[in-house]
């Protein structure tokens, strides 16, 4: 019978009482080796951004604006392009515009961001690369310039 067998019950309270504590101990080590791991990971993390960062990237002069080239003030405009270098332009867009298929106006239109009847530089840009098709070899980027 388990109930009148020699069992010393102050032992195994005893015990318990040490496991207990063992176990508290247990908890407490647990959490701060869980802790220890969060700081661990924020720090591998940290590293990790840090080794795509490059001197440009980190001292964000990939954010500034271009320098000016010296003979030129801010606000100047550049040079209007040549009649001939002009009407060369206005011959290429037009004949995009028809192979294109569609209205120039309508087309231009479309690229307006701001709704304004003007296009920005880079808005012509875009619809002279895009659905026009006029490649930068066709009409330059400092030609489109030129032209604002």
């Amino acid at each position: 019978d388990f109930l009148n067998s020699d069992v010393d019950v102050q032992a195994l309270e005893e015990q318990r009482c040490r496991m207990e504590d063992v176990i508290e101990k247990l908890n407490a080590a647990m959490d701060q080796l869980v802790m220890d791991l969060r700081c661990k990971t924020a720090a591998w993390k940290i590293d990790k951004g840090c080794h795509v960062v490059t001197p440009i990237k980190g001292l964000e002069l990939d954010a500034l604006p271009p320098p000016l080239k010296s003979g030129k003030e801010p606000g100047k405009r550049a040079k209007p392009l040549e009649p001939r270098v002009l009407e060369k332009v206005r011959v290429k867009i037009k004949q995009a515009s028809e192979n294109a298929g569609g209205r120039l106006d309508e087309l231009l239109g479309r690229f307006d961001a701001d709704g304004s009847g003007q296009l920005e530089v880079f808005e012509l840009r875009r619809a002279l690369r895009g659905p026009l098709k006029i490649p930068s070899f066709v009409i330059s980027d400092a030609d489109l310039l030129s032209l604002m």
